[in-house]
């Protein structure tokens, strides 16, 4: 009896321990569970592996990275000797890559692209021939060569990272966007004008146009971009203001798959893509009445938002941006934050209009500028609608290109103005 007794004890034991191994076993936790429409990381290989290697942060214009800044809202150093003409792209190296119209000179105009250091100093400057007002956004690639376009010249170049030439294309035509874009494969691809017609044009990273898509439909202005599939097969490009709004195109047959929206509203418009391959934008439809699109690969419309009386106040200048729950951030003179399925989180009032596209960071911090003229200030407001960081930055920019985030703080341009601004 006692034996049985002192086996049955011994098995309960037994139990009670492997049990507890079991639970305690660290090998194989269970992973946490992520929200409906959580945003998974699209590898792209062809971009360098910085926080923020292309103008609104990636290949999908979701204006988001992985790098989780602390920010405080110090201003660590500030350029005004230079007409900033583009918005910043960061190397892996840390470098600092901007376009510029002129340097250190009022008088002295010539273009090209600048190199600068974390702390602000000059590496480099590469100079076009001719003056160029016009000039793409620099994308850097993950052998850390950077392209960038000039208007006037009709090119298109590619520059080594000492800042030696390593090809330039003539395209005889003009790329006015800042996302200029590049596909897994490194092939480029622009919307480049070709007297008042329009072009997507495709561009190998060994400097050859291997072909172009001309539509008078098109519209490849401004701050405006392309955004990729996430499979990189498609590319969705920005409509003319009478619309459609946008285009998908298929990059394998070369053709248009299919198009959307009665009329492009935003003069900064880069549709946006998430990781599951649905489409957002926006389009201003026949009645005056303007929407937040959600769209499915196909096309079809998988949901809208209507902003009703407040469609006068959702930004016509700034891009909106998408954070790693797939929550939408957008707005004007309120701040939207629109959950993935379409419905409103939450909305904040803000005392002046924002005047920057709008970027995220990897705590689903967001960060832009507002202004009401004459006095901006960069927010960060919090992935709940909480803001975290009112920052005045004592001078003037009539609007901004994207802020970069970078592991040593955020870049700041003035759009067409002679503002860089580190702040942190």
């Amino acid at each position: 009896m006692n034996r049985l007794m002192n086996i049955s004890i011994i098995f309960l034991l037994s139990s009670f321990i492997l049990s507890f191994i079991i639970s305690c076993d660290s090998t194989n936790p269970k992973p946490p569970e992520k929200p409906p429409g959580f945003q998974e990381d699209i590898p792209w290989p062809s971009l360098a592996d910085s926080p923020w290697p292309i103008y609104f942060g990636s290949a999908q214009g979701t204006g988001r990275t992985n790098k989780i800044l602390e920010f405080a809202g110090t201003i660590l150093w500030t350029i005004d000797s230079m007409d900033i003409a583009s918005g910043a792209a960061i190397a892996n190296d840390s470098t600092i890559y901007v376009a510029v119209n002129d340097i250190y000179s009022p008088t002295y105009k010539e273009g090209g692209l600048v190199a600068l250091y974390p702390d602000g100093r000059m590496k480099w400057k590469f100079s076009f021939p001719v003056f160029s007002k016009g000039i793409s956004s620099p994308l850097v690639d993950t052998e850390g060569t950077v392209y960038i376009s000039s208007t006037h010249e009709k090119k298109f170049y590619a520059i080594n990272p000492d800042g030696t030439l390593k090809w330039d294309l003539f395209i005889n035509s003009r790329i006015h966007q800042s996302g200029i874009t590049i596909n897994k494969d490194g092939t480029i691809y622009a919307l480049s004008k070709f007297d008042e017609n329009y072009a997507l044009v495709a561009i190998s990273k060994d400097g050859n146009l291997l072909w172009k898509l001309e539509n008078n439909r098109f519209r490849g202005d401004g701050r405006s971009g392309n955004s990729f599939s996430p499979d990189g097969k498609t590319l969705y490009v920005p409509g003319e203001p009478h619309g459609p709004a946008m285009f998908a195109i298929d990059l394998i047959s070369q053709r248009i798959l299919w198009e959307f929206g009665a009329a492009r509203v935003s003069t900064g418009m880069i549709p946006l893509v998430d990781s599951d391959g649905n489409i957002y934008v926006l389009s201003e439809e026949t009645d005056n009445r303007g929407f937040l699109y959600s769209l499915l690969p196909s096309g079809e419309i998988r949901w809208k938002y209507n902003f009703d009386e407040s469609w006068s106040w959702v930004s016509v200048l700034s891009l909106f941006s998408m954070n790693k729950n797939g929550d939408i951030l957008i707005g004007l003179d309120q701040l939207y934050c629109i959950d993935y399925n379409g419905t409103l989180k939450w909305k904040i009032l803000l005392n002046k209009s924002i005047n920057s596209p709008i970027t995220i960071d990897g705590q689903n911090n967001a960060y832009f500028i507002i202004d009401q003229g004459d006095s901006p200030e960069i927010l960060s407001v919090s992935s709940d609608g909480k803001i975290l960081t009112d920052v005045a930055l004592n001078i003037h920019s009539i609007s901004w290109y994207s802020p970069s985030i970078s592991e040593f703080g955020i870049v700041l341009t003035g759009f067409h103005s002679n503002l860089l601004i580190l702040i942190k």
